[in-house]
């Protein structure tokens, strides 16, 4: 099966309840979405994907995802592994992620399939909400982003429980296009930009932890996983990188941490590599 949404179709205050996605849902097949508007639909009775539930093969470019809401996970975007089998996976490019909400993780993407990669270009994805609120790759997850921006989202800009690579011109923390910055999370909690538990490797210098705010968040806050770090981070953080739960962090020639309060806190048990 395959599933075509063009350029200027707006889906727009749908609910769902069973089986979740509230504005597109893709069970297996083919869905293609290029220059499209999800806005404003709802996953309900606890449910994942309020803009777009997708088990298969997915591309998804120049679109506008915004103001949908899960009751569960996937508030804007979620990848999941169907009951039938299937799995969710593809490419998002030149797309905007803003101002979903989601009960539970990954308010504006979250990718949850444990078979296939997920590949985000020139992306932006911005001011949602949820206790890990804008990207979330869940365990056996592939997540790559190349290029675009993540920035103003509750709690943690990315949380990576799976295998994540970051590289290009990636900003995460600050509003690209104006002079002034906004805070990646809200609140006094463990991390602004990064959480990791799993596979995380930031292979470009362009890759770059920006954030002002309280002096309680990290720039990278490694928490058992495995951390490659080559890009920068920097600003107001309370830590650049805390290292912790007996993982390990490897910055490598070009990696830097600059202008944070302490730059790195290795813990007991942690190991760290210059």
């Amino acid at each position: 099966n395959e599933l075509f949404v063009g350029e200027n179709v707006c889906i727009q205050k749908n609910q769902s309840g069973i089986g979740g996605g509230g504005g597109v849902k893709s069970l297996g097949g083919y869905l293609s979405l290029k220059g499209a508007v999800i806005a404003e639909n709802q996953a309900k009775d606890g449910n994942h994907g309020g803009g777009v539930l997708t088990a298969g093969k997915t591309e998804i470019s120049d679109c506008r995802i915004f103001g949908n809401s899960a009751s569960r996970a996937g508030g804007g975007i979620c990848f999941y592994d169907s009951s039938v089998g299937t799995s969710g996976r593809g490419i998002i490019s030149g797309t905007k992620v803003y101002e979903n909400t989601a009960a539970t993780n990954g308010a504006g993407i979250m990718i949850g399939s444990s078979k296939g990669t997920v590949t985000a270009e020139e992306t932006e994805v911005y001011e949602n909400q949820g206790t890990e609120g804008g990207i979330r790759c869940q365990k056996g997850s592939v997540f790559q982003m190349k290029g675009g921006a993540v920035w103003g989202n509750s709690r943690y800009g990315i949380s990576n429980g799976g295998n994540m690579v970051l590289s290009g011109n990636l900003r995460i923390g600050r509003k690209t296009d104006l002079p002034d910055t906004r805070p990646s999370q809200k609140g006094k909690i463990q991390a602004g930009g990064i959480y990791n538990t799993g596979e995380l490797s930031a292979n470009a210098r362009e890759v770059v932890l920006t954030w002002e705010g309280d002096e309680s968040g990290c720039g990278l806050y490694n928490n058992g996983g495995r951390a490659v770090w080559n890009g920068s981070i920097s600003g107001n953080f309370r830590y650049g990188i805390c290292n912790a739960g007996g993982g390990t962090v490897e910055i490598r020639d070009k990696g830097s941490v600059a202008f944070c309060r302490w730059g790195i806190y290795n813990k007991k048990g942690a190991k760290l590599l210059l």
